[in-house]
């Protein structure tokens, strides 16, 4: 059994935004066959009246054409479906857009971008306008009523078309599809920094601030979404290295703002694991973990982990022969080894190990002094005794504590022995009390073999006949009886269990008990 003592508590939370300009990476496409491949999900399965594209660029080289430069695309040709953004022909900017039955295209009506230099393009539909920004200025627009349809059987491409053949050359950085339209105001208080991933209607977000600018990136074929509900994106026949096809330094923005300072204080017990992020931890410890927040930013929280051990004690006790033992759920009356498991005061296991014994005390009566004593056998060193009156309703005998006692009168008998702080009762012991005369008082009795297996010789001097003879074992229960006309004579005790008897031997003036013990 383990106890999950969970207890999480939230001291600290606030917001602390890093909005430091840093030098971003980008994406170099060498304008032959490097493209990124970003699937076909749900996000990006754009259609109707809205949409956004947006991406920084800085091209160095233009296609004759406008609509070679591919930026960003989702397209079929055959319905004439999906959504682009494309540049070329000496700097000017495409945005097209697939209704199923013929392209609606907005293109720049003069150079807008140069080569070598970065410039953000945007391009939105909200239904009555096809728009173009360059660095947040609206360069055209048309009046356009339609619905647009997503091209479903092609993925969204970066850098080509779907089709291929209609490579970028250059860098492209900050790459944004969204499915509203955007609006002026929102394009100029975005297009410098890096946003949460989260925002109403961005479904796909590559920053591809990934690798190490024209490093050795070999082991990077992939691209982060950021907006958490689109997917990574596949690169294509880059080289990876070197100042082309590969990683290289980005336009200049303010990073994201990125939440910290959230501190989680955690208790659980040993042997449990605690996962926090993409850590499986089962260690006391400090920890921090980057998170992403719903808007699809950073947030830091600091786990401080507390381990709390297991606990274990070892019992040795001892139990009295008929008393029951209890511990936890167990009810024990034997001895042995047993385990039991609690919780302990952190609220972990503790595990008790019960070494237990069990303590037997004698209860084994004799009939002493010609039959008119008895004698309680255990030890009055270390017993205590107390006799009672077993045909009397067992009412204690008043004054009688010692480990002997003498009968005023035939009854049957038993004692209470308190040993070892144990207390038990003998069985009930039958008397027959007959006064001895001067003659009886000269009789023999001898028994012999006393222990036996189960046969007993007895001999009896100067005692006339009949004598009757009972045996009687330890709770007074008769068992045999019988009559000899002889002073010699035998008893069979073989059938019976071994243990103590007590055999009776009367005639008309006398009578006398003795214990046999069969082995």
């Amino acid at each position: 059994m383990k106890s999950n003592y969970l207890t999480t508590v939230l001291l600290l939370f606030f917001i602390t935004f890093n909005l430091t300009s840093i030098s971003q990476n980008a994406l170099n496409f060498d304008g032959v066959n490097d493209r990124l491949i970003c699937g076909n999900v749900a996000a990006y399965q754009i259609s109707g009246t809205q949409i956004t594209l947006e991406a920084w660029v800085k091209p160095t080289l233009f296609q004759a054409e406008v609509w070679k430069n591919n930026i960003i695309d989702k397209e079929t040709h055959a319905p004439q479906q999906g959504y682009m953004l494309r540049c070329g022909e000496g700097g000017k900017v495409n945005f097209n857009l697939g209704a199923g039955a013929g392209w609606n295209e907005l293109t720049t009506s003069t150079t807008v971008i140069s080569l070598n230099s970065w410039s953000h393009i945007a391009a939105t539909y909200d239904g009555m306008y096809m728009r173009i920004y360059i660095n947040g200025i609206c360069t055209d627009s048309i009046p356009k009523t339609m619905s647009f349809v997503d091209a479903s059987a092609s993925n969204l491409v970066i850098g080509d078309n779907s089709q291929s053949g209609r490579n970028f050359t250059g860098d492209i950085d900050e790459v944004r599809v969204w499915n509203v339209a955007r609006t002026k105001a929102q394009i100029q208080a975005n297009m410098n920094i890096e946003i949460c991933g989260g925002q109403t209607g961005l479904q796909g977000y590559f920053r591809l601030n990934e690798g190490i600018a024209a490093g050795s990136n070999s082991a990077i074929t992939s691209a982060i979404n950021s907006a958490p509900q689109g997917n990574t994106a596949a690169l294509t026949n880059f080289a990876l290295t070197g100042a082309t096809s590969n990683w290289v330094t980005g336009q200049s923005l303010t990073a994201a703002p990125n939440y910290g300072g959230d501190s989680i204080y955690h208790n659980m017990c040993e042997g449990n694991n605690y996962t926090f992020g993409t850590q499986i931890l089962n260690q006391s410890g400090t920890y921090i973990e980057n998170f992403m927040t719903a808007a699809g930013c950073d947030s830091i929280v600091t786990l401080f982990l507390t381990v709390n051990p297991n606990s274990s004690n070892t019992i040795i006790d001892t139990l009295c022969k008929g008393s029951t033992y209890v511990l936890g759920t167990q009810n024990i009356t034997l001895a042995g080894t047993y385990n039991e498991t609690f919780v302990n005061s952190k609220g972990c296991d503790s595990i008790v190990t019960l070494h237990l014994a069990v303590r037997y005390i004698s209860t084994s009566v004799s009939v002493i002094n010609g039959g008119n004593t008895l004698k309680a056998l255990a030890d009055p060193n270390t017993a205590t005794f107390k006799w009672i009156d077993c045909d009397n309703g067992n009412i204690i005998i008043p004054n009688e504590t010692s480990n002997l006692y003498s009968p005023s009168q035939s009854g049957h008998y038993a004692v209470i022995v308190n040993q070892n702080s144990c207390v038990d009762t003998s069985g009930c012991v039958p008397m027959t009390i007959t006064a001895i005369n001067g003659a009886q008082a000269n009789i023999k009795l001898d028994i012999k073999p006393n222990p036996s297996k189960g046969v007993y010789y007895i001999q009896i001097s100067q005692l006339n006949n009949p004598i009757r003879i009972q045996v009687l074992d330890i709770t007074g229960q008769q068992i045999m009886t019988k009559e000899v006309n002889e002073n010699q004579f035998e008893i069979d005790l073989g059938e019976f269990d071994n243990g103590i008897y007590f055999i009776q031997i009367q005639t008309e003036n006398y009578s006398v008990s003795r214990k046999l013990i069969k082995l």
